[in-house]
């Protein structure tokens, strides 16, 4: 119980690599939440194309919410993804 407690203050302050998650028996929702919460926390304000990236995560949830069962993988990419924006 007590280890139980620890991993969850690392998680809740975002000191865990959002790719170890899964492999703690224990995990929850919420734990998923607050990792992904302290990741996207981490993305630059500046970014060009933050607002892009931000709705297409919201577009992803509001799927997931609806029970859409296709939000399982990623959301269909751009194929410019990859490359760094051109925006000025």
């Amino acid at each position: 119980m007590k280890l139980e407690r620890e991993a969850r203050a690392i998680i809740r302050k975002g000191e865990i690599d959002p790719f170890e998650l899964p492999t703690l028996l224990t995990a929850n929702a919420l734990d998923y939440s607050e990792t992904v919460i302290n990741l996207l926390g981490t993305m630059k304000r500046e970014d060009p194309r933050r607002s892009e990236g931000l709705t297409r995560i919201k577009r992803w949830v509001d799927q997931a919410l609806a029970g859409d069962v296709a939000t399982l993988t990623s959301v269909a990419s751009d194929p410019l993804d990859a490359e760094p924006s051109r925006a000025t």
